[in-house]
């Protein structure tokens, strides 16, 4: 339905980036990553944003094409740099790069900026979550524990932080 709906904005839109970019993920999350490649280029030749780019290193990273998803996400940075999830993706490329030194900055960057979006909003198990998997990438897993610890208690059955805590 998301497919069909997007593809008539499109039709009427045909200049909405933001049509073209959920397009894309339509067809991502319907795992036509062809598709939904070809709709984030065309997202992107609209307008550049940041959410087109890092879905386009993410089905990068799926592909193994790790170069490709590095740009994308560093794009995505370029535009939105204090996202942590942008962070994480550009350090779990590097890692398949062998790039380690870059993989421990940007999970510390990630670290950060997640500890800026908490201080805005320190009751949300997602971010505490969130935290617990980038602290535990920088190499702290007893702070890591203690944050998913956290999230659990305040979330003790949503499957998002469960799976924050097996990853």
């Amino acid at each position: 339905d998301a497919i069909s709906a997007f593809t008539r904005v499109t039709e009427l839109r045909p200049d909405s980036a933001q049509a073209f970019q959920r397009l894309g993920t339509a067809y991502q999350s319907a795992g036509d990553r062809p598709k939904a490649r070809f709709f984030f280029e065309r997202a992107i030749e609209i307008q550049p944003d940041p959410a087109s780019y890092s879905n386009l290193g993410t089905l990068h990273y799926m592909d193994g094409r790790f170069n490709d998803a590095a740009r994308a996400y560093q794009e995505a940075i370029r535009l939105r740099p204090n996202r942590a999830l942008y962070r994480r993706n550009l350090g779990d490329t590097y890692l398949k790069l062998s790039r380690q030194d870059l993989a421990k900055q940007e999970y510390g960057e990630a670290v950060r900026f997640q500890m800026d979006a908490l201080a805005v909003n320190p009751n949300s198990p997602q971010l505490v979550a969130q935290l617990a998997v980038y602290l535990a990438k920088t190499g702290q897993p007893a702070e890591a524990r203690r944050q998913i610890d956290r999230a659990r208690a305040s979330a003790p059955t949503n499957a998002q932080i469960l799976h924050y805590q097996a990853a």
